[in-house]
């Protein structure tokens, strides 16, 4: 399984997964205290975004 995380690249083993897709405990963190108007947070939204994309295309 590859460990690396999808938001900044780190390999970490630490964290979680999300629809196959890693995420390192930083990253989780950030992503939960990001505000709605930190330019951050749009980038967060659109990789949980793609991961789900990625995840259904692969479904079928």
């Amino acid at each position: 399984m590859d460990l690396k995380c999808k938001i900044c690249g780190d390999n970490n083993k630490k964290g979680i997964e999300l629809l196959g897709a890693h995420i390192c405990r930083e990253c989780e963190k950030n992503i939960m205290k990001a505000k709605i108007n930190d330019i951050r947070y749009n980038y967060y939204k659109l990789v949980i975004k793609k991961v789900w994309l990625d995840y259904i295309l692969t479904s079928f």
